[in-house]
């Protein structure tokens, strides 16, 4: 009866040998691994600006979406690169880190008219990453105000 039951279970390992609940990427956490790395592009949506006064100086206006561009390199689950939206003078390094597909970064960019943070989550999936972003911009004449918008990203 011994050796049935042995029998059982090596039957049974080796039949579920390959549904292992984690993907070939993983890493050692469950989690997948993805890479980031290379140039996205997205034409974010801005969903929220305010004040009214600020976002406009800032050039955020809501329910209109922004050309944004992404260089990312990674290292491992550790991400750095630029974040930029063409032609509103906000060019800001980044960091962060992906955690199985999903995606966080976070930095600050400084220019003449003041300075604005960039906070972005996203899902990585088939080259694409599906971002939320909020942005505090802090104009140097004192103005301040909160963004959010939202976008796919593709390379």
């Amino acid at each position: 009866m011994r050796i049935y039951r042995i029998a059982i279970v090596l039957f049974l390992a080796l039949a579920t040998h390959g549904c292992w609940p984690f993907d070939k990427n993983d890493n050692g956490t469950g989690a997948s691994s993805v890479d980031v790395s290379g140039t996205w592009h997205s034409a974010m949506m801005v969903a929220t600006c305010s004040p009214a006064n600020t976002c406009k100086a800032a050039g955020f206006t809501p329910g209109q979406s922004a050309n944004a561009t992404m260089v990312l390199t990674q290292n491992g689950s550790k991400v750095k690169g630029t974040y930029t939206y063409d032609g509103a003078g906000i060019n800001a390094d980044v960091s962060g880190q992906v955690s199985g597909n999903q995606l966080t970064l976070n930095g600050d960019a400084s220019n003449p008219f003041g300075r604005v943070t960039v906070d972005l989550t996203g899902t990585v999936a088939n080259n694409q990453i599906a971002a939320n972003v909020s942005h505090n911009i802090s104009l140097i004449d004192g103005r301040s105000g909160t963004v959010t918008g939202s976008g796919t990203f593709s390379k």
